[in-house]
């Protein structure tokens, strides 16, 4: 893979991982295993790190959740040990690492972590910052990487999402078809999305403002009218939500894994 980042952007991650998982039910998704001893989390973030593109990710957290507080843990036990070849290039990953409360919200969660960048780094004219779910664990970096660089050469903020190929069905307050909506120009939206800083830190405070809910960060954009581009996605970018998302990710994974296994 080619870790190279066109035109020397400068690039910020922010991965939101505040969630409850409420309707997951089981436990807090994202700290579920994925594999023997890697749960959806770090998967996530390693997926990112690995690009050696970021110069920082910060993951905003739950600062009342016991799996953030052992996660919390792990990051400074990595960091305080250094002992083997292994630990020490743990050590580089977990540099990049720095945790933000979040808020009550993803929205919020988001915010926070681009008003602490804001806060603490002099100058975010020429940053981009990138925006990744922390449910999304399974797509390769080389496709992060391709998505970053198509994104920074087109100039423009953009998402990966894919195009919506089922029938559409819209129901009323009975679980009755309402009618049939058509899909063409309609896409499903996935993250990574990426954005100029300064845009999406001025979107999203508008936001906040003015008490204005988005559910995704593009959102934030369409309420300035700011331009956002699309670039296809993958299928298999999928996020988990519920328990039964879990099996079908495991299955991803694995393939992921021997895909890397094989170099």
């Amino acid at each position: 893979m080619n870790d190279k980042l066109k035109n020397n952007a400068e690039l910020f991650c922010i991965i939101p991982a505040a969630g409850k998982s409420t309707r997951y039910k089981k436990s807090n998704k994202i700290f579920e295993c994925i594999e023997e001893e890697l749960d959806i989390l770090n998967a996530s973030i390693l997926n990112i790190n690995n690009l050696g593109v970021v110069k920082k990710t910060f993951v905003g957290y739950d600062d009342s959740s016991k799996e953030t507080s052992d996660f919390k843990d792990i990051i400074q036990s990595d960091l305080d040990q250094d002992t083997s070849l292994e630990s020490k290039n743990a050590k580089k990953l977990f540099k990049k690492i720095e945790l933000v409360k979040g808020g009550r919200t993803r929205q919020d969660t988001v915010f926070n972590c681009m008003q602490h960048i804001k806060d603490n780094f002099d100058n975010t004219d020429d940053t981009w910052v990138i925006v990744h779910d922390a449910a999304r664990p399974c797509i390769f970096p080389y496709e992060n990487l391709e998505f970053i660089n198509k994104t920074i050469e087109c100039d423009t903020s953009s998402i990966m999402a894919i195009p919506i190929s089922d029938t559409i069905k819209k129901i009323d307050g009975n679980s009755t078809i309402d009618k049939t909506v058509p899909r063409e120009n309609l896409w499903l939206a996935q993250t990574p999305q990426m954005f100029k800083f300064n845009i999406l830190y001025d979107s999203l405070k508008h936001c906040h403002d003015n008490n204005i809910t988005v559910t995704d960060d593009s959102q934030a954009l369409e309420v300035l009218g700011h331009k956002c581009r699309i670039h296809i996605g993958k299928p298999y970018n999928y996020k988990i939500t519920y328990e039964s998302d879990m099996a079908y990710m495991k299955c991803i994974y694995e393939y992921m894994s021997k895909y890397y296994e094989k170099g």
